[in-house]
């Protein structure tokens, strides 16, 4: 994937690159090691992290369609048809065919889905909780403006 404007040919580029790189993979990976040390809604539901997205979709769109969440995911329909399926069998999600319109299946969470969705954003401020402490006070707006950002910028990248 080609970024707008960026040459990739440039030393300090290169480096700021590799730096950028390495301090994501570390921050990954010590999240990712303390996990196991705190029994987490993630666990105690069964879920994936496409479980999780698709969980805060359809929490933050209830009544969205299938098709939404394939594009929200970017994924196949027929994995999101397992996806739900699961969801679906542990009792987080229910679909539903709306009167006007028969052919289509709005999704909805379900109250243990509500509260499992609840739970794991609740785990999620917990680690941004433990990112921003590693961080001085002054320099964490920054940060998180950054990461808006970053964020913002990848979605649109994914939608061109």
């Amino acid at each position: 994937m080609a970024l707008r404007g960026v040459s990739f040919y440039s030393p300090a580029m290169s480096s700021q690159y590799e730096r950028a790189r390495r301090a994501a993979a570390t921050v990954l990976r010590i999240l990712k090691i303390m996990e196991p040390s705190v029994p987490t809604a993630h666990d105690r539901f069964k879920t994936h992290p496409s479980d999780i997205a698709a969980l805060h979709f359809i929490g933050e769109n209830p009544g969205a369609q299938g098709k939404a969440l394939v594009q929200f995911l970017g994924v196949a329909p027929t994995t999101v048809s397992s996806l739900l399926d699961r969801l679906e069998t542990a009792g987080l999600v229910r679909r539903e065919r709306p009167v006007e319109n028969r052919r289509s299946v709005a999704l909805f969470l379900t109250d243990e889905g509500t509260a499992a969705r609840a739970a794991i954003v609740q785990e999620e401020q917990e680690t941004a909780k433990r990112m921003l402490a590693a961080l001085p006070r002054d320099r964490r707006e920054a940060f998180v403006e950054a990461l808006e950002l970053i964020a913002k910028g990848l979605k649109t990248d994914e939608t061109a």
